[in-house]
């Protein structure tokens, strides 16, 4: 039996989830408490001990970042969801950072936080415990960084940004399997590793028809997705400056399960919506100096 703790400010949100849970649909679920802001979340933890919280970031007197830094500090091992808007990127990543083990962006489906539960339970059962970041990895505004290359790209390229629906610190367990067409970058300098970019044909088509582009061969399919990763890179180097040695493009046709940290403990696994189609960027890098 998972023990639930729900926290949201919003009634409204509060229900859907119990919902969720009573129609069978996390199955093993038994909600424990439900809880309105943080400092009631961590009176209810202390009491009832839940193994899993979902946890909104902004509410009345203790937001969800604060919250999380309590309730690890009381059991480093809870599962933390985080459910918000997302308003501030930043906030979100700062909630991964003090402990939480996944994001969900709202509005949410049904299928969308079965799914995002299923990640953070394949987190827990495949990593150790610790999750302190070494000196080498990246950190929160270099990780702020390629969040927003993603949703800026699109915007400047077709007026409509992509929407970030969930990131996550992903596992050889819980890495997603990519999708139609990848594109691939790697990097040198002061940072080591790869940076990837999957999603779905019927994106690249959308995409290409954006700029105008009536040619949706093969070929162009590939250009279009190392395009996008290329660019994705591109813009985060300019962040970073000259520090950031990126390649030219590898392209993969096909869904591939090849894709695995290399550098990093675990992946930083972002996944985006653009006008109804998914996509996801996997962040694979260490700093070397």
């Amino acid at each position: 039996m998972m023990r639930l703790l729900i926290v949201d400010d919003s009634n409204i949100v509060r229900s859907r989830i119990v919902r969720i849970v009573l129609a069978g649909a996390l199955p093993g679920a038994q909600i424990v408490g439900l809880a309105r802001d943080g400092a009631q979340a961590v009176m209810m933890f202390k009491a009832h001990q839940p193994d899993v919280v979902t946890m909104d970031l902004t509410m009345p007197n203790m937001g969800g970042v604060k919250c999380i830094e309590e309730i690890i500090a009381i059991n480093p091992d809870v599962l933390i969801l985080v459910v918000s808007a997302l308003a501030d990127k930043a906030t979100a990543i700062s909630a991964l950072r003090k402990g939480a083990r996944g994001f969900l962006n709202k509005p949410f489906t049904e299928k969308q936080l079965i799914a995002a539960r299923k990640e953070v339970i394949s987190n827990d059962e495949s990593v150790l415990k610790e999750q302190t970041l070494n000196n080498k990895d990246i950190n929160e505004g270099e990780l702020r960084v390629f969040i927003t290359a993603i949703t800026e790209y699109f915007q400047a390229l077709a007026g409509e940004p992509a929407q970030m629906r969930s990131a996550y610190l992903g596992t050889d367990l819980s890495v997603p399997q990519s999708y139609d067409y990848t594109g691939l970058i790697t990097t040198r300098g002061n940072y080591r590793g790869c940076v990837y970019f999957s999603c779905r044909q019927v994106l690249l088509r959308r995409l290409l028809v954006c700029i105008g582009e009536n040619d949706h061969s093969e070929s162009n399919l590939l250009d279009a997705v190392g395009e996008v990763a290329n660019t994705i890179s591109g813009n985060a180097r300019k962040h970073f400056g000259a520090t950031l040695e990126i390649s030219v493009p590898v392209t993969i046709h096909g869904p591939t399960e090849s894709i695995r940290a290399a550098v990093r403990a675990r992946l930083f696994i972002i996944t985006i919506d653009w006008l109804g189609q998914a996509a996801i960027v996997m962040i694979d890098l260490e700093r070397l100096v």
